[in-house]
């Protein structure tokens, strides 16, 4: 992704793949990404690997129940 000010592109819809620290869930780094995306002027393709479970965060399918609440 590339970030200027005003522009939020995620390379034309390119796939994009991050390992993400297993010492958190995903979801710690989908909060920021699915508010960045919203804006973003391309489709957004990303992958992001690692920890789905964890006591710090929330679980995919609470995250997934408020964004959607959220987005509609």
């Amino acid at each position: 992704m590339i970030f200027k000010p005003g522009i939020i592109d995620s390379g034309e819809g390119l796939p994009i793949e991050h390992k993400c620290d297993v010492g958190r869930s995903i979801t710690y780094y989908l909060e920021c990404v699915v508010v960045l995306g919203i804006f973003g002027k391309t489709m957004m393709n990303l992958t992001l690997l690692g920890n789905t479970d964890d006591d710090a965060d929330q679980s995919l399918e609470s995250f997934k129940s408020a964004m959607t609440y959220l987005l509609d």
